[in-house]
């Protein structure tokens, strides 16, 4: 069944979205299809985005990785552990943190980073850092 709805119905929809409503209870209280508003959600953030080529499942994927590095770093400044330590000291330094992050992000932050930086030298604050928490 093909509805019209006015703007200002619109608006009030993609306002709730944008206060963090979900669009499950938007759809059941004003009898809008999800499908709908999904489309009116995508058709806003596409005419009001910065970057009209990024879909919002693209930038909805990328807030969930960022904030997944920025859990990991947290753990590793808790974990306070020299850059390369046996594991003996890693599980130590992550006993306090089991029930507090996931399991599996404890392993990935205690890992040792596949990237250049391993091979670089330590700058002096980062020297500074890991001499007074690695004894």
């Amino acid at each position: 069944m093909n509805k019209h709805y006015t703007e200002e119905v619109r608006s009030q929809v993609i306002t709730r979205y944008k206060n963090k409503e979900s669009v499950i209870n938007s759809s059941k209280e004003t009898a809008i299809p999800r499908s709908t508003i999904y489309r009116w959600i995508n058709d806003y953030t596409a005419k009001n985005s910065t970057h009209p080529n990024v879909k919002n499942k693209e930038i909805k994927e990328l807030e969930r990785k960022v904030e997944k590095l920025q859990t990991m770093l947290t753990i590793i400044y808790e974990l306070g552990i020299s850059v390369n330590p046996p594991l003996k000291e890693k599980l130590n330094a992550m006993a306090p943190l089991y029930g507090k992050y996931n399991v599996h992000w404890l392993y990935e932050a205690s890992q040792r980073p596949h990237s250049n930086n391993n091979y670089r030298t330590p700058d002096a604050k980062e020297a500074e850092y890991y001499s007074k928490n690695s004894t």
